[in-house]
């Protein structure tokens, strides 16, 4: 893809006046959505292939660590209330959990997201670099 910065803002305003114009259960709204989200998508690979490997393999580093820490916030139930609760030991933990889960989806969603789009732009890299070196 060879666009100007200058053409892919003006496409993608042209693409949020047009949906925020229309009204929230109008299914074109929700096409032009879909659209505005892929061409995100293609512009933020197109920005990546053209960054360093090692700085794209820094970034994905860097959202392994704070997925990590994420998971990490979730609890194991103490001993005393796994031996209170014979019949269900998570009992203590599984509304902890499921609250901190709630709490971090959206999140974590967009960190899985960027680490797709890294992963392939990362794996188009070295393709190129295979084919060309």
């Amino acid at each position: 893809m060879s666009i100007s910065i200058n053409d892919a803002l003006e496409y993608a305003r042209d693409l949020t006046e047009r949906i925020r114009v229309l009204a929230i259960d109008d299914p074109e709204r929700k096409a032009l959505e879909g659209e505005l989200e892929e061409y995100r998508t293609e512009i933020r690979l197109a920005a990546n292939r053209g960054r360093p490997l090692d700085a794209l393999r820094r970034d994905l580093e860097h959202i392994a660590e704070r997925v990590a820490s994420f998971e990490s916030e979730r609890i194991i139930a103490p001993f005393a209330a796994t031996s209170f609760s014979v019949n269900d030991p998570e009992a203590y933990s599984i509304p902890i959990n499921t609250a901190i889960d709630a709490n971090n989806a959206d999140t974590l969603a967009t960190l899985r997201q960027r680490r797709a789009e890294l992963e392939r732009a990362i794996a188009m890299i070295v393709a190129d670099s295979e084919t060309s070196g």
